[in-house]
């Protein structure tokens, strides 16, 4: 499973490791969009997926009471952006 790499978004690909079976598709998902998107997250978050799921999370991190609204609402945001992708 190899990592990819966007050479036109290096804040990306400093701030995320992609990794996959196949390039070519996560490539595909991965849009300009989505890149923007997640290259202005001031925390980190970690996304997996396969498929038409998406597990959007912080690892290790609770989500205090008062961030639920704005974490949801960023789930569904990065999950919109995800749908508008081609698979």
């Amino acid at each position: 499973m190899g990592v990819v790499n966007f050479d036109n978004h290096p804040v990306f690909s400093k701030k995320y490791i992609l990794k996959g079976e196949d390039e070519a598709a996560i490539r595909c998902v991965f849009k300009k969009e989505v890149l923007n998107f997640l290259e202005q997250k001031e925390k980190k978050i970690n996304i997996e997926g396969e498929k038409n799921r998406i597990i959007y999370y912080r690892l290790g991190k609770r989500i205090k009471p008062m961030e639920y609204k704005s974490f949801i609402e960023d789930a569904m945001k990065t999950a919109d952006l995800f749908d508008k992708s081609e698979f």
